[in-house]
């Protein structure tokens, strides 16, 4: 059994989701302890305990410690894969953190697998929001090979979530490996700027719109096509997903979520403001792509090269998980990241 201490590095969640997924894709069975030990409230939280179980589900496995807030979980998966999940999240755990499991467990598959989820927040806090994930990471995904997609039948913001999405994992043959060194010339600048009903009448959504145009003009001088769409959801909320792509394949993404006491043009500012970032590094791929597209890397039997603006906390742990799995198979140096295609499983 794999033994993986959950305290590592930033000590969050993403040990948890990465480190199952794996564990279905390899059958290797898993033992993580000290889980989310460097977080406030320490242990399982709904989004990953509902993670854990999905994975469960999804592979006919069982689990060991599946309660909120255990520290402590042995996980055993099996090849009795279901082509149906169905995923209940009472509270406004975040959906983009579910499928963070469920995207690299399901990669083991044979057949497409559709997931329910129901419950949960489409934006929630600290957490990808679903129009980063649809247009930026799957697309992204679909470069190596591996097609999901998804459909929002309601959404849902923090607190209350209670949003409705449905995905299908379509079966990947074999994984490409990701090569994009050089970021080449800007194509385009799209974004999508949402907010609940309750805020139409404040426009948020233009004026979050706005304040990110303005700044993406004057730092890239080329002008977004940003929409700006407003949603039926229980409470209030907004957010804003940036994207861009290049002439050379590279695509860059950002978000932020809104907040009560963020104005909504803070609220755009602070993701154009990432995404430019981003661009003006060089980078071929964004900061939380990386961090997200590391186990995919790990999985494919081919040889993968990115460029980088910064490695976050979550990149660093995906890395250190993966060698839990598979040895030192990704390498960084400066702003580098490489994968070997001889080291693959």
């Amino acid at each position: 059994m794999l033994e993986i201490d959950g305290s590592y590095g930033e000590g969050g969640g993403s040990i948890v989701r990465t480190a199952v997924g794996l564990s279905v894709f390899t059958g290797k069975p898993l033992y993580i302890y000290n889980v989310r030990k460097n977080r406030p409230q320490p242990g399982l939280k709904v989004q990953h305990l509902q993670g854990v179980k999905a994975a469960a589900e999804l592979c006919g496995g069982k689990i060991i410690g599946a309660e909120l807030g255990s520290t402590e979980i042995k996980f055993f998966p099996e090849k009795n894969f279901s082509d149906k999940v169905k995923v209940e999240i009472e509270t406004a755990g975040s959906i983009g953190l579910v499928l963070q499991v469920l995207q690299i467990a399901a990669l083991k598959a044979e057949k497409k697998v559709k997931v329910e989820i129901r419950g949960g927040a489409t934006y929630g806090k600290w957490a990808p929001p679903i129009d980063f994930v649809q247009n930026v990471f799957y697309k992204i995904l679909e470069k190596i090979g591996y097609k999901i997609d998804l459909e929002v039948e309601r959404h849902g913001f923090y607190p209350k979530g209670r949003a409705r999405v449905n995905a299908i994992f379509y079966p990947a043959n074999e994984l490409k490996g990701l090569n994009l060194i050089e970021q080449g010339k800007l194509e385009n600048v799209s974004g999508l700027s949402i907010a609940s009903k309750h805020l139409e009448q404040k426009k948020v959504a233009e004026r979050q719109k706005i304040s990110a145009r303005g700044e993406i003009f004057n730092k890239l001088q080329v002008s977004p096509n940003i929409k700006t769409e407003y949603l039926e959801a229980e409470n209030i909320g907004s957010a804003i997903t940036l994207w861009l792509t290049t002439q050379s394949g590279a695509i860059l993404g950002a978000s932020k979520i809104g907040e009560q006491t963020l104005r909504a043009e803070i609220v755009g500012k602070e993701a154009s403001q990432s995404l430019i970032e981003d661009f003006k590094s060089d980078a071929t791929i964004d900061r939380h792509s990386l961090d997200q597209i590391i186990p995919f890397l790990a999985l494919s039997r081919s040889a993968s090269t990115l460029k980088f603006s910064k490695l976050t906390s979550h990149a660093h742990t995906n890395i250190w998980v993966c060698e839990q799995f598979f040895g030192k198979i990704l390498h960084t140096h400066e702003n580098i990241l490489t994968k070997n295609q001889y080291a693959a499983i």
